[in-house]
């Protein structure tokens, strides 16, 4: 399993808790942020974003904006309790890795961010410049401290997306309840 440094934004702090004591039980350094705004002054820090739809200041498609232009590289995955198709196919065509409604299952998102982990890594090697040599036989370029981490590893992603009706309503505390994925593999 690869380990990666997440940012979990939600403007609600106990979903935020309960999802970076899951990240961490799996290995993964985790950064909170409670607004938008504060999500996008730590997207060049880290490897993968979980961000709410609905916040203050920014809300979760302007963070995958944001992301996209400036960090194409960092899989953004949007979760919301308050998803429509018609969201989740804004965000999906926006660049969004995947598109999770609230209550989710644990399982769920474990396998959600570990694909996005994989993407990552595979971005990071697709887009690695090539290593030119200096006359004195030294490296000009070096790998970035991701790819360092990754190791030069990654993992194949499913290559079909889809976005399907999800009517399913309930809490989002995080306990053990079932959210739906836009994403099939």
């Amino acid at each position: 399993m690869q380990t990666a440094k997440i940012l979990v934004a939600d403007d609600e702090q106990n979903l935020r808790r309960v999802l970076a004591a899951l990240l961490r039980r799996e290995g993964h350094e985790v950064v909170q942020a409670a607004s938008g705004l504060e999500a996008i002054d730590h997207l060049a820090d880290v490897d993968v974003v979980i961000t709410d739809l609905r916040m203050p200041g920014a809300d979760g498609m302007e963070v995958l904006r944001t992301a996209t232009r400036n960090h194409p590289h960092v899989p953004v995955i949007m979760i919301t309790a308050y998803g429509s198709v018609g969201q989740a196919v804004e965000a999906i065509k926006a660049g969004a890795f995947d598109y999770i409604e609230k209550p989710f299952e644990q399982d769920s998102i474990r396998a959600i961010v570990e694909k996005a982990i994989g993407q990552a890594a595979e971005s990071v090697i697709r887009t690695k410049p090539l290593v030119r040599q200096a006359g004195n036989g030294r490296s000009l370029t070096r790998p970035s401290p991701r790819s360092r981490r990754w190791g030069g590893s990654g993992s194949t992603l499913a290559s079909g997306r889809t976005c399907g009706a999800d009517t399913g309503r309930g809490s989002a505390s995080g306990n053990g309840v079932t959210g739906r994925s836009s994403r099939t593999s």
